[in-house]
């Protein structure tokens, strides 16, 4: 048949025949076992200040309990402790904030521990802080996100009545971009302790 017509079947031959191969006696290999392991003991890790964790102020504690507002003035009136059993010393930090702000909220009476009021005090203090524009640009490389905090440094500044002066108006709250009232307040236990994490809505 011509080779431009070859048919796509296969045609089955019979297989040649093998060649004689002599029977030796079989070697059993035996695989060695796996060696036996040892269980080492970790040291155990201990938390300072673990324990059971203080209760929040339920003003402080639920969403949106308590109204306040972080670019407006720091007085505010609730002088009850923020957590039980007081503390006179907390540590503070804002959600979405760089790590170097975290600030120290103390007690003015010990004893009492530090109250709603103070924590709200030292956080609005440190939220308005300035912030240069070169912290701002090694806090953020992204060009569009910077340009958005000056556009809301722009409008605070206008809310407020103040007049806007590009950069020598940042303030640290400008950072969160729009995100100025505060919605509630939790606690992480960290190696060194409680901190206590500020949560911000619009």
């Amino acid at each position: 048949m011509p080779p431009q017509f070859q048919s796509n079947y296969l045609t089955r031959t019979n297989p040649p025949p093998r060649p004689h191969r002599m029977e030796t006696s079989k070697t059993t290999l035996e695989c060695p076992g796996a060696p036996l392991l040892r269980t080492i003991p970790l040291p155990r890790v201990e938390l300072e200040g673990s324990g059971p964790r203080p209760h929040l102020h339920r003003l402080i504690a639920q969403p949106g309990a308590l109204p306040y507002d972080f670019t407006r003035s720091a007085s505010f009136g609730v002088d009850e402790p923020v957590c039980e059993p007081a503390l006179s010393s907390l540590s503070v930090l804002v959600s979405g904030a760089p790590a170097h702000w975290r600030i120290q909220a103390t007690a003015k009476d010990a004893a009492r521990g530090v109250t709603i009021a103070e924590l709200l005090d030292a956080v609005h203090a440190m939220l308005q802080w300035p912030m240069s524009y070169a912290e701002l640009s090694a806090l953020c490389e992204c060009f569009h996100r910077r340009s958005r905090i000056m556009r809301q440094c722009a409008a605070r500044c206008a809310a407020e009545g103040e007049v806007y002066r590009g950069a020598e108006s940042l303030r640290r709250v400008d950072w969160f971009e729009g995100r100025s009232r505060l919605r509630k307040v939790e606690t992480v236990l960290e190696r060194k302790g409680l901190l206590f994490i500020i949560v911000l809505e619009a």
